[in-house]
């Protein structure tokens, strides 16, 4: 991966496990949310998007029990791995 070549192991071990946690802080920060699925109960189960996304609803984290949401996946397209968040570059600077 040459996009991270000029970094250590440990800067690498900071950013990743600051990438695990970024589905976290999007649905902490979300206002709309938009169903895709249903739970085991039978309920409908949101993750969040954009206002203009299809099916967009505008909640906030405190409108859902646990089992009502679905956390985003950590791809390597998620955006936070399309660049390096200026907080990361000043902790493995």
């Amino acid at each position: 991966m040459f996009l991270f070549n000029r970094y250590s192991g440990a800067d690498l071990s900071i950013l990743f496990r600051d990438a695990c946690f970024e589905p976290v802080r999007m649905i902490q920060e979300a206002k709309f949310f938009r169903p895709v699925g249903v739970n085991q109960f039978g309920k409908t189960v949101y993750t969040p998007c954009s206002q203009n996304d299809p099916g967009a609803v505008a909640k906030t984290l405190s409108d859902f029990t646990s089992s009502e949401i679905q956390l985003p996946p950590v791809t390597m397209v998620n955006p936070v791995f399309t660049f390096v968040p200026d907080h990361l570059l000043r902790m493995i600077s």
